[in-house]
C-alpha cells in the first residue's frame, strides 16, 4: 500500500466488499469494474460479464458442462460421487474447467483483464452447486435428501479456483431444498413472485426441472428429472438436440 500510494502521489482506487479491501490500484481506475454472473446446468453451463458501474451486459457465453462424462443427470453424478473416493474432486475439477474456459472467452469477448473482475454470483440445482464448493452431495442420495449446506456461500475466487481477482467475491445462491437449488431461488428473485399478491406458477424446464407456485403468502417448489423427456437421454434411436440432428430440409 504505501508503495502504491507513492507511485500514484496519493492518488488510488480502492475495491471494497462491504469493509473488507478487496484490492487498491493507482490512479482512477472506477471505470473498470466488472461482475460474472453463472448458470451451472447439469447440461449446459451459461456464463455472462457484466459491467457493475452500468448493469450493461458486455459478454455471454456457454458450454455443456464437462462433468458430462461422468453421467448425464444429477443422479448419475451423484452416484459417481459416492462410489469414487475422488469423485466429488473429480466432477469439481471439470466444472471449473468449463467455468474457466467460459471466463476466457467473454472475457476476451469484452477485452476485459480478469484482475478487473471482482465479484461473480453462481446459481445451480443443489447438487450442481455442491459440486462447484468441492462439497460431499452424498446426503442428498437419501431420505430425508438433506444437503451439506442450504444458506448462501461466499468464498473468494482464489479458493474455489475460479480465474478472475484472486480476492473476487464468489456468491453461492441459497438454496430451497435437496433438489430445488439455487437457480430456483434466482428465477423467485428475478418474477418476484414473492412479492406478488397473485398466485402465479413459474417453470424451470432444465435436465433437472422445477416448478414454484405461489404468491407473497407462501411458496411451494418441486422438482423432477425432466432431461430425459427432451434431451434423448438413453434413447435408442435418434440423438438430442445438437449440431448433426437435421441433416438435410428439403
Amino acid at each position: 500500500l504505501p508503495k502504491t500510494l507513492r507511485q500514484h502521489d496519493f492518488l488510488v482506487t480502492v475495491a471494497l466488499h462491504g469493509r473488507r479491501i478487496l484490492d487498491v490500484q493507482g490512479g482512477d481506475t472506477v471505470s473498470r469494474c466488472y461482475g460474472l454472473a453463472f448458470d451451472i446446468g447439469t447440461t449446459t453451463v451459461v456464463g455472462i460479464l457484466v459491467d457493475l458501474n452500468t448493469g450493461r451486459q458486455l459478454g455471454v457465453a456457454a458450454a455443456l458442462n464437462g462433468q458430462a462424462a461422468y453421467g448425464s443427470d444429477v443422479l448419475s453424478r451423484l452416484t459417481f460421487a459416492q462410489s469414487d473416493p475422488e469423485g466429488v474432486r473429480k466432477l469439481q475439477a471439470r466444472v471449473l474447467d468449463t467455468v474457466n474456459s467460459l471466463v476466457d472467452e467473454v472475457l476476451a469477448q469484452a477485452h476485459v483483464s480478469r484482475e478487473d473482475v471482482y465479484a461473480m454470483t453462481v446459481v445451480g440445482n443443489t447438487i450442481m452447486e455442491h459440486l462447484f464448493l468441492g462439497l460431499d452431495p452424498g446426503g442428498i442420495a437419501v431420505s430425508p435428501f438433506v444437503p451439506a449446506i442450504g444458506h448462501m456461500v461466499e468464498v473468494s475466487a482464489a479458493e474455489v479456483g475460479v480465474r478472475i481477482h484472486p480476492r473476487a467475491v464468489v456468491t453461492v445462491f441459497p438454496v430451497v431444498g435437496g433438489y430445488v437449488g439455487g437457480d430456483t431461488v434466482g428465477v423467485i428473485l428475478t418474477t418476484e413472485l414473492h412479492r406478488d399478491p397473485r398466485v402465479r406458477l413459474a417453470i424451470d424446464i432444465g435436465t433437472n426441472g422445477e416448478i414454484v407456485l405461489g404468491s407473497r403468502e407462501r411458496l411451494l417448489a418441486c422438482a423432477a428429472a425432466a432431461g430425459p423427456a427432451f434431451e434423448g437421454a438413453q434413447i435408442s434411436c435418434g440423438m438430442r438436440a445438437a449440431k448433426g440432428a437435421i441433416d438435410p430440409v428439403a
